[in-house]
């Protein structure tokens, strides 16, 4: 019973360059969602602005 450490390495440099690529692809991934993320932000804030612009006019429409 012999270990072939040559077969090992082979093996294991295969597995780090498989584990490596689905690590670039989760980078982007989060990177996408990031953007994404502040976009949606972005757009709350505005529609938050808005809603208040609109509720002060109702309130004001409401007291005259």
């Amino acid at each position: 019973y012999s270990l072939e450490y040559s077969n090992i390495f082979v093996h294991s440099i295969a597995a780090i360059k498989e584990l490596d690529a689905a690590h670039s692809v989760t980078k982007q991934e989060l990177e996408a969602e990031k953007t994404k993320t502040a976009s949606l932000e972005t757009k709350v804030t505005s529609l938050e602005t808005q809603l208040a612009a609109v509720l002060a006019r109702l309130d004001a429409l409401e007291n005259n």
